[in-house]
């Protein structure tokens, strides 16, 4: 997580001169007031360094494009869909950490790695912008704070979904709505602030080496950090994603009056919720991992992680966590036929088929031609992943919802 869980504070801001990469180069490795710098930040194979300073740049914008459509698409039934309103902040924020990643950790540690190894002057001046203290802890302050709301939010939209499907008429109509959904994303963003706040008590001017380093205020920090970013909320997930896997499939095996088109579209909805919970698992657990082994380094006071196998797979985990955060909008692509629509619509400046395509997505309907009168106990957002409660309710008869009562009470 950029400088998250547990990534070692020497692989974020080393201490020592690698030698043998001012030999490497053809330029001047002196600071400008003389004295050896203590700015390499090169970890990994060259080419490995190469290929990150251009491919998270280009993961950002892709991401943030994306995103925006995303948001574009969704904002007017985010008024009524409380899924749809998690989904619009979820853009806006996995839109700032992106920002953020470019800002912090790119800017700060792989491109002057990069340029370093063929520009000294170039990744002198970098670490003169970057060494300030202050700066240092706006940059990791903002990066952390957006990553753990964007991170809790695809926690609060999973387990709302989880409750909408399991209880639809008990819980799903009280809990499930946008109004409670903006006291959650409000409560979210005041409780993460103080729980970001180490970054800015993780950082001092260090006078031996001229620059600001994290301390060991910052290293216990990223430990917790990673229980809170990692651990946490991916059992959460697990749970809420495993139980409404369960209860869609114990519902498709009941569902002996429903025609072969809801039966259909049950088992797409576990499809795509199955494509994005995975995904989401694939792009966050390498850097995780990786994280661990640098902090298990850190403890042990050893130094074999900082270059290797072990510095290349961060390099590569990193990557894969920073795509976590510009893959939604393809994700929602990929699963859901109305947006993909919509979005093409919208690429292609057809607004007024996007508009046409978007009110689709207020019924929750995958197919353009279904009908707004199907009885379906449970409605499908545009990820396949979420259900509207309200929709679900108001569109079960009578007879269906007297049953669905006793089964929940127990009656």
């Amino acid at each position: 997580h950029t400088y998250i869980a547990g990534q070692s504070t020497d692989q974020i801001i080393s201490a020592e001169m690698n030698v043998s990469g001012c030999e490497n180069t053809s330029t001047n490795c002196s600071l400008p007031g003389g004295g050896r710098p203590g700015f390499y930040l090169s970890h990994g194979d060259t080419w490995l360094q190469v290929l990150c300073t251009y491919l998270i740049p280009i993961i950002a914008i892709l991401g943030v494009i994306g995103n925006t459509c995303s948001f574009i698409i969704l904002k007017e039934s985010a008024t009524r869909v409380s899924s749809h309103f998690y989904l619009c902040c979820l853009s806006i924020l996995d839109s700032l950490t992106l920002v953020s990643i470019v800002f912090s950790i790119w800017l700060a540690v792989i491109m002057p790695g990069y340029y370093y190894v063929l520009y000294g002057q170039v990744a002198a001046w970098l670490r003169s912008v970057t060494s300030n203290c202050q700066v240092s802890q706006f940059r990791v302050y903002i990066s952390f704070y957006c990553r753990m709301v964007s991170v809790w939010t695809v926690v609060i939209l999973s387990v709302e979904r989880c409750i909408s499907v399991s209880s639809p008429l008990r819980w799903g109509t009280r809990l499930c709505t946008v109004r409670n959904g903006v006291w959650a994303i409000g409560g979210l963003v005041l409780l993460a602030a103080p729980f970001s706040i180490y970054a800015v008590f993780g950082f001092e001017y260090s006078e031996k080496y001229r620059t600001c380093r994290p301390n060991d205020h910052f290293f216990i920090g990223n430990i917790l950090s990673n229980v809170l970013f990692s651990i946490v909320p991916w059992i959460v997930i697990c749970i809420s994603n495993s139980v409404l896997v369960l209860v869609l499939r114990k519902r498709n095996r009941r569902s002996s009056q429903m025609d072969q088109k809801t039966l259909r579209q049950e088992n797409s909805i576990t499809t795509r919720l199955l494509v994005v919970s995975v995904t989401f698992l694939f792009l966050t657990l390498p850097l995780a991992i990786t994280s661990a082994i640098n902090s298990y380094y850190e403890l042990q006071d050893l130094r074999t992680h900082k270059t290797g196998i072990v510095a290349d797979l961060w390099m590569v985990s990193f990557v894969l966590f920073t795509a976590n955060f510009a893959s939604n909008f393809w994700l929602y692509c990929l699963t859901g036929r109305n947006f993909r629509r919509a979005a093409v619509a919208l690429l292609t400046c057809h607004l007024d088929s996007m508009r046409r395509l978007r009110r689709r997505l207020d019924r929750g309907s995958d197919s353009a031609a279904e009908p707004p009168s199907s009885k379906l106990t449970a409605v499908s957002s545009l990820t396949g992943h979420d259900v509207a409660a309200k929709q679900s309710a108001a569109l079960l008869s009578q007879d269906d919802r007297q049953r669905k009562l006793r089964q929940e009470t127990n009656i």
